[in-house]
């Protein structure tokens, strides 16, 4: 067996790893911290500034809520990144955003929108050349008509 002490490199191959790892322990704590939020009820802030002297309202609504006067969206987004259109509130842009609608659709579904005045159902797109069965099957989900 030898005693050779252990060469700078292979110190460095031993060791570089468990202080990569222990650095990016530290540093995931630390914006584990940092993404923390106060509550109101925590004691000021270190500039001397509390909750209450920076003039926030006491309740805040949450995001989810919607108000009852605004007017419908012509866009939903889905949790899952997808949308849903209406028909009848959509621009050109927003009609382009549905999986296969390029230019051309948008601009014959707002020409039929403007000859029908509103789309009473997503059944109407059958009435432009160029919509199929197949296409109005992957619309229906995506498409309403308000």
């Amino acid at each position: 067996m030898s005693t050779a002490p252990v060469s700078g490199r292979r110190w460095a191959a031993i060791c570089f790893p468990i202080v990569a790892v222990i650095v990016l322990f530290l540093i995931g704590r630390r914006a584990t911290n940092a993404a923390t939020v106060p509550s109101p009820s925590a004691s000021p802030s270190p500039s001397g500034v509390s909750f209450e002297d920076a003039g926030l309202p006491d309740s805040v609504d949450a995001p989810g809520e919607v108000e009852t006067d605004a007017p419908p969206a012509a866009v939903d987004l889905l949790a899952d990144g997808g949308v849903v259109v209406d028909l009848n509130l959509a621009a050109e842009a927003d009609l382009r955003r549905l999986p296969g609608v390029g230019p051309t659709r948008a601009r014959k579904i707002l020409e039929l929108r403007s000859h029908l005045g509103r789309f009473k159902s997503v059944d109407d797109l059958a009435r432009i050349k160029g919509f199929g069965k197949a296409t109005l099957r992957r619309l229906r989900p995506l498409t309403r008509a308000s």
